[in-house]
């Protein structure tokens, strides 16, 4: 995943959107760590990485059509999708014991 998310920033050749996405990537990673999604063990959880992937196959779609309304709309679907999986994350109170 994050070297997806790496790759797609180094095509652009902008090495401050390659920071920010590297940054965020960190951010991330420590969501997942905390419990707030990625956890391989539920049902529900492969079922959103299947999403996540899905979403991956329209944005290599859109890029190779050269499509870039496509890209976008594949990006911002992307990106609400886990903005709502940590949300619900929070709200469900899923971070550990000791944390918050």
């Amino acid at each position: 995943n994050r070297a997806f998310h790496r790759l797609i920033a180094q095509a652009t050749g902008n090495h401050r959107l390659i920071g920010l996405l590297e940054s965020i990537a960190d951010e991330m990673q420590r969501l997942v760590q905390l419990g707030l999604f990625g956890v391989e063990d539920s049902e529900g959880d492969r079922s959103e990485q299947a999403a996540a992937d899905s979403h991956h196959e329209a944005l290599i779609s859109a890029f190779e059509a050269h499509d870039r309304t496509a890209a976008e709309q594949a990006a911002r679907l992307h990106i609400e999708h886990l903005r709502d999986l940590v949300m619900r994350g929070l709200l469900e109170g899923r971070l550990p014991t000791g944390v918050g």
